[in-house]
């Protein structure tokens, strides 16, 4: 991640996860939750049907730097992404958080913090098992497109 982020910098000198969150808010269709400093989507290139990115709207490096107004808004959107999830796949989610930060000593300029979460399911009832494309060479297959897993979280009754 760090190698793309510091290529594409070069390359256009603009940070490739502000691009990619500023295509988020404008195109719309992927959002699935937001609040006044936090924002959920579907990613464009999600390799899980139910992959979601939560990142904050004041572009941050780490958590060390969220400020504390950002930090007491988390947990209102984490709950509404995990209700979300619950409520398509109608049970308790079984799934996978990971914080992405930027490096302590390199690369703090081109990579911000975001919050990721992945489900071991497809649908309901159906796990997700990696095609060999997917395990042998990272060419991952989707189930249905990312707005369309994003039309179903926005759909579920809280």
């Amino acid at each position: 991640m760090l190698t793309a982020a510091v290529a594409y910098k070069k390359s256009t000198g603009k940070v490739l996860f502000d691009e990619i969150l500023a295509r988020e808010i404008r195109d719309e269709e992927r959002i699935i939750a937001r609040n006044d400093r936090w924002i959920a989507f579907v990613p464009y290139a999600s390799r899980y049907p139910f992959e979601i990115h939560v990142a904050p709207l004041n572009l941050v490096a780490d958590l060390a730097t969220l400020s504390e107004a950002d930090r007491d808004a988390f947990p209102e959107i984490a709950l509404e992404v995990m209700k979300r999830l619950d409520g398509v796949f109608g049970i308790e989610m079984a799934y996978i958080a990971t914080w992405h930060q930027a490096p302590v000593r390199t690369g703090r300029d081109v990579l911000r913090l975001h919050w990721q979460i992945t489900s071991v399911r497809r649908a309901p009832g159906k796990l997700k098992y990696l095609a060999g494309s997917e395990s042998a060479m990272g060419a991952f297959i989707m189930d249905m497109r990312p707005e369309q897993s994003a039309a179903q979280l926005r759909e579920v009754k809280l």
